[in-house]
């Protein structure tokens, strides 16, 4: 195997990258770099998470890390003036907003008529187009719109006030909860309106343990807790960042819940 080709399998570090850029003779000075094969992907990987720096490429907004240099490529391709693939926790970052010439901005719409041209936050390299979509006021980014139920994936429904789709959990009866969700557990929370299991001690909100009916069960924590007799999640209900579970091996940290992340989504039809 060609020495090229057995370094390339084993890039685990930025010194890695490094060296096969110079064993291959990339010209990563030049934009857009040309050369061999693959020699515009290299260089732009190295520049965003090798080489840039917290102040340069990526900043924290809204307790999320935004790649903040310019860019002028609507589509998601690690290639030179678009947008990284993913951040450093490997999630998505949206596609390049051509009118900012910026991968993410914070406040990107006022208005569904202001989203035409803008990307749809959560369908990965798609634009909206006139009529297509509206602009979520929690966040201000744009999502397509919906009219009916059919619209939304399943568990979710059309809020016919936003035109976005939300979870579809509302509830009235613990009929309607167990119908949802297959199980007997799952009752209505008449504090909230919503679909939650039902619990009596922490056990019963987990794999693993000694249940309510005396049985005892293992497996797998399921990071939940009796709270109020139904099941809350831990990673929702966090004081501080020792509590938050690492994603990929990566940290991940405790914000409030007024900067989460919305519920809404886009339409799968309009």
């Amino acid at each position: 195997m060609p020495q090229t080709e057995q370094l390339a399998l084993t890039i685990k570090s930025c010194p890695d990258l490094a060296d096969l850029i110079s064993i291959n003779g990339d010209d990563c000075t030049v934009n857009p770099p040309t050369g061999p094969a693959g020699v515009a992907r290299r260089c732009f990987v190295k520049a965003t998470y090798c080489d840039a720096t917290c102040t340069t490429a990526w900043k924290c907004t809204a307790s999320e890390c935004i790649y903040s240099a310019a860019c002028t490529i609507p589509l998601v391709t690690d290639a030179a003036d678009a947008c990284p693939q993913v951040t450093r926790l490997g999630t998505p970052v949206p596609t390049c907003n051509t009118k900012t010439s910026r991968c993410a901005v914070p406040t990107q719409c006022t208005t569904p008529a202001s989203c035409v041209g803008l990307p749809i936050l959560d369908s990965a390299g798609d634009l909206c187009t006139t009529g297509e979509c509206t602009c979520y006021t929690g966040d201000h980014n744009c999502y397509r719109k919906c009219a009916r139920d059919l619209d939304c994936v399943a568990g979710k429904k059309c809020d016919t006030t936003s035109n976005l789709c939300v979870p579809d959990t509302v509830c009235t009866t613990d009929d309607q909860c167990a119908e949802r969700n297959g199980s007997l557990d799952f009752k209505c929370n008449q504090d909230t309106n919503l679909c939650a299991q039902a619990c009596a001690t922490d056990s019963d909100c987990t794999g693993t343990g000694l249940h309510n009916d005396g049985t005892v069960v293992t497996g797998g924590f399921a990071s939940k807790v009796c709270t109020a007799g139904f099941c809350e999640s831990l990673v929702n209900d966090c004081v501080d960042s020792s509590q938050c579970p690492g994603i990929s091996g990566y940290k991940t940290f405790c914000i409030d819940r007024t900067t989460a992340p919305a519920a809404v989504s886009s339409a799968i039809t309009n």
